[in-house]
């Protein structure tokens, strides 16, 4: 069975094992949780956990620790799945919101990778403070979010304000990575039509996706940005979710079926976080500073030389 056969099937029986669960007679507003699907769960994210390490490690160079947000996000998701194989009543899952501020970094990093001019004229507001303002925002909407749950585990007159404190916190969520994807692709277009040799060297393609472990910087950001992309669209399917499943109840129809968040929640997130381990953000950071440096002076690069 190749490997891609072998994840396929792993991803089928995460669903199919995903039976409807109810509260425990003595634990009415708890969820129960399968042990099947977790365990596929935690073996599929902590492959990819395994993963990302090699990368970082492979890569030793500047730049790679703004990879750490991810893997420690990988370790505590792996972790939380872990514990749902418990007979604790409460479902865990830690630290989802690590693989959003890794999406903040890689742009911020490719915005400082440009150069001043160009990420001036790419972005609307500093490279700097993309990661800084975004990471602010999710710390904010997740308080909220962690609050409204407290509320409503409280239960009594405080379910009400937490689901609503809950859902508020939802909604800024959505709103703020909405934002956020607007951000990568007005930059991915404007670099594209402005400065096209930072962008993608002519010798970019396809083929350095089946060139995933070296360590030669990469000149195209192009294939970065897509990759991104890609990442938003699973994140924002997670959130949106997230959202529905708090706006059904905090023990309603969706959160009893775990079905539901083994597909929009799982699922997205697992296959939006391997894509990096395909693509390594740093190398293609890298080789687009390299590119930018050299498209100032105006000189052809050759990033294999340059890297060495």
């Amino acid at each position: 069975m190749s490997s891609r056969s072998l994840v396929a099937a792993s991803l089928l029986a995460l669903v199919a094992l995903a039976r409807p669960v109810r509260a425990a007679d003595d634990a009415p507003h708890s969820i129960e949780t399968r042990k099947g699907p977790a365990i596929i769960a935690f073996v599929l994210f902590g492959a990819v956990f395994l993963v990302h390490c090699f990368q970082y490690i492979r890569n030793r160079r500047r730049g790679n620790k703004g990879m750490l947000t991810l893997i420690i996000g990988m370790f505590f998701m792996s972790l939380g799945f872990l514990l749902r194989t418990s007979k604790t009543q409460y479902a865990w899952q830690f630290l989802p919101c690590a693989f959003l501020a890794t999406d903040y970094i890689i742009l911020s990093r490719l915005g400082r990778a440009v150069g001043p001019e160009p990420a001036k004229r790419c972005l609307p507001i500093s490279p700097s403070a993309i990661s800084w303002l975004f990471i602010l925002s999710d710390c904010v909407t997740f308080a909220g979010q962690a609050t409204g749950t407290v509320f409503i585990i409280i239960g009594g007159d405080w379910t009400s304000i937490g689901n609503k404190l809950a859902i508020a916190g939802l909604i800024l969520q959505v709103v703020s990575f909405a934002i956020f994807t607007f951000l990568l692709f007005l930059f991915s277009r404007r670099l594209r039509s402005q400065y096209p040799n930072i962008y993608a060297s002519p010798e970019s393609g396809s083929h350095n996706l089946r060139r995933p472990f070296v360590s030669e910087p990469v000149n195209d950001v192009r294939l970065l940005v897509r990759i991104v992309g890609l990442t938003c669209i699973g994140f924002m399917i997670r959130s949106v979710f997230r959202l529905v499943e708090q706006c059904d109840g905090f023990f309603g129809t969706i959160a009893s079926h775990e079905v539901f968040f083994y597909l929009f929640d799982t699922i997205p997130l697992l296959l939006s976080v391997a894509l990096f381990g395909l693509v390594w953000p740093p190398r293609y950071i890298k080789g687009c500073a390299l590119a930018s440096a050299h498209d100032e002076m105006g000189e052809s690069v050759d990033l294999h030389r340059a890297w060495k």
